[in-house]
């Protein structure tokens, strides 16, 4: 006969090992330099309850698919990126985008298939960031150079129309100083 005890305890190290599972899966996808892709501080202290625990834990890459990552047809598409959500806020001279991270896996060699791993949140972007981005911004699938105000002036029209992924760098505040958009075609 089961006790209600018991059951508990078969939940909790399931979940254990679900949580074990998916932090392995994105450790092992983790960017050689510490300050490309890092989660900052302030972005999780910041998190809120954007997102449930359960959600996050559904959308994260299992160890195979993170095993797949070392395929030819995943090269270039590692790391933790950012994924743009419509939000941006300025406060005075300061900008910040509403995000959320994310890992890639390729179970097929067509695309890269993205996988979130961290709540929606708010990140700030330094007034000096490079921000290189292609469409919807520009008529084009290369990558060119864009000035902070006009990407602030555009991001939400653009992250509404589209999903746009970036791989970016933070300074050690926190604050986002570079954005590459991912080219997907």
């Amino acid at each position: 006969m089961r006790t209600t005890t018991a059951a508990r305890l078969r939940r909790t190290g399931a979940l254990g090992a679900l949580a074990a599972a998916a932090l392995l899966a994105t450790t092992a996808c983790q960017p050689d330099d510490e300050a490309q892709g890092a989660a900052s501080p302030s972005s999780t202290a910041s998190a809120g309850s954007g997102a449930s625990p359960s959600a996050a834990a559904s959308d994260a890459p299992s160890p195979t698919a993170s095993a797949t990552a070392k395929d030819p047809a995943c090269k270039g598409w590692k790391g933790i990126d950012l994924m743009l959500l419509p939000g941006v806020r300025t406060e005075g001279d300061r900008a910040y985008l509403k995000v959320q991270e994310g890992t890639w896996s390729c179970p097929s060699t067509d695309m890269p298939v993205w996988h979130a791993i961290g709540p929606k949140h708010e990140i700030r972007l330094s007034g000096t960031a490079k921000i290189s981005v292609n469409h919807p911004f520009y008529d084009t699938e290369v990558n060119k150079p864009i000035d902070v105000r006009v990407f602030l002036d555009k991001a939400d029209g653009a992250a509404t129309a589209s999903r746009m992924y970036f791989a970016y760098t933070i300074d050690k505040a926190g604050t986002v100083t570079k954005l590459d958009q991912r080219r997907r075609s």
